[in-house]
């Protein structure tokens, strides 16, 4: 299936991973304090992707 991917700002990401703490609640937020403990806070990024018509 073709389509594009593209790595949104930081303030885009900020936003996505506040969408997913409003959406997945404590699981989301026991997964990103996860990342965080093993170093990989600040390398996380959002993947927009767009799939072709």
């Amino acid at each position: 299936m073709p389509g594009v991917a593209e790595l949104p700002a930081e303030q885009d990401t900020v936003h996505y991973l506040d969408l997913m703490k409003r959406k997945y609640g404590l699981v989301a937020r026991v997964g990103l304090l996860g990342s965080r403990l093993k170093g990989s806070g600040h390398r996380t990024v959002g993947i927009r992707i767009r799939l072709a018509e």
